[in-house]
């Protein structure tokens, strides 16, 4: 269950400086699962190289730093035991330019035999996991970053916003300061607290919600604001534009 916020990052006056400047922090989830591609999934979904040109993380971060702004990336670590040293290489690039790496947990690329090789039982989910498999989970991850980045990392964010309270509790035992998977539109969430700003776990985790918004567009369930889902993924980008800047002046007013 969450605590009281700590400090709420959109009031503290050492944050703000006082002034009503919107805040966005964009993060990029760095994932590349086989059903989307075929054939050199890696190559295609997250390097983005395709005969036409070059589509993805570096036209993406280019973009990103033109405009001066940094992202909050979080890197699929389990798929290093699909593409190898290919994943850890993604994050170097990342931290190479100096963009935010952080942990992101899918369980789709483990070996079968993951937990078992760890005297753990199989077929547990993020939102099942017992203390045991949370924090061993959590420790191969961050080996993993230990060997792309000197920098620990700020967060974690799971695979389809799945997570439970042993997964906050391995946070907090590992030093991982925040996790980013609250999110009230997400179907699998063990949690239903309604529209949250940042807040604290009991475990003294800082939590970052998904900005989320009821309603909007007149929909009948709540939307997160992520570039693929219908209301942004839309033809015209006039109109992706315009909903996007609707969904932000909705979400700071309340």
């Amino acid at each position: 269950m969450p605590s009281e916020p700590g400090h709420d990052l959109r009031r503290n006056p050492a944050r703000s400086g006082g002034d009503k400047k919107r805040r966005i922090m964009l993060t990029v989830d760095v994932e590349a699962f086989e059903l989307r591609a075929k054939k050199h999934p890696l190559e295609k979904l997250i390097w983005g190289r395709f005969p036409e040109g070059d589509f993805g993380l570096q036209r993406i971060l280019s973009l990103v730093e033109a405009r001066g702004a940094k992202v909050s990336a979080f890197l699929d670590y389990p798929e290093y035991y699909a593409y190898g040293e290919g994943l850890l290489d993604v994050g170097r690039e990342l931290t190479r330019r100096g963009h935010d790496l952080n942990l992101h947990l899918h369980l789709d690329c483990i070996p079968r035999d993951y937990f078992a090789k760890r005297g753990l039982t199989e077929g547990l989910d993020l939102n099942t996991f017992t203390d045991e498999h949370a924090t061993a989970c959590l420790a191969d991850v961050l080996s993993l970053h230990a060997r792309v980045s000197s920098a620990p990392p700020a967060a974690l964010r799971c695979g389809a916003y799945r997570y439970n309270a042993a997964m906050l509790r391995a946070l907090a035992r590992a030093g991982v300061p925040m996790s980013s998977n609250y999110n009230p539109a997400a179907k699998l969430q063990q949690f239903d607290l309604g529209p949250r700003r940042q807040f604290k776990w009991e475990t003294g985790t800082l939590e970052l919600p998904v900005a989320t918004r009821f309603g909007f567009l007149h929909r009948p369930y709540p939307i997160h604001f992520n570039f693929n889902i219908a209301p942004f993924l839309v033809d015209d980008e006039a109109t992706a534009v315009a909903h996007s800047l609707t969904f932000l002046d909705e979400f700071y007013r309340e």
